[in-house]
């Protein structure tokens, strides 16, 4: 009879515990559904926005395959600001130490 009330109870406790994981199991595959959703939701934008991009930089070199010329104004332009800004930055190094 001893050995019958312990299985009983084996069982039981086997049954609660199957039933717990069970639950935490179909929580967890929830959250990962809704988790991959999400990703595949993000993967569109990005998806979106990559072609937008290179929509964008295929204009780019079409202006600059037209117009090469001004760019490389611009880009000497934006090479004598940034030289400016960087003796600027040491210069300030210098007089804070």
């Amino acid at each position: 009879m001893d050995s019958f009330l312990k299985a009983d109870i084996f069982f039981f406790v086997t049954t609660i515990a199957v039933v717990v994981v069970t639950a935490f199991a179909a929580a967890a595959f929830m959250y990962l559904v809704a988790t991959l959703r999400d990703i595949r939701h993000v993967a569109r934008i990005v998806k979106e926005e990559a072609g937008n991009i290179t929509e964008d930089v295929k204009a780019l070199r079409d202006k600059v395959k037209s117009e090469g010329m001004r760019l490389t104004h611009l880009l000497d332009f934006g090479g004598s600001v940034a030289g400016r800004a960087a003796k600027r930055k040491t210069a300030r190094k210098r007089t804070n130490k």
